[in-house]
């Protein structure tokens, strides 16, 4: 996701506006679904900010952008 945005609560509430805009436009379009929003997360060394969405089927797509990789 880095390489998409720099913030990615930011983007995720963008992409969540976009979604509703198109939902009301098409009533059959369905909504966003967050299933987890932005959190941090360390793994190992490095800390990402981590994100889950569903898509249409129900299924749970992982955002991941890096935040800082610690140094040991």
């Amino acid at each position: 996701m880095a390489n998409y945005t720099d913030n990615l609560p930011q983007w995720l509430e963008n992409l969540t506006e976009k979604f509703s805009q198109a939902h009301q436009e098409n009533p059959d379009l369905s909504p966003l679904k967050v299933l987890l929003p932005p959190t941090q997360q360390q793994i190992g060394n490095a800390i990402y900010e981590v994100a889950f969405l569903a898509d249409s089927d129900g299924l749970p797509l992982e955002f991941i952008r890096l935040l800082n990789v610690l140094k040991s």
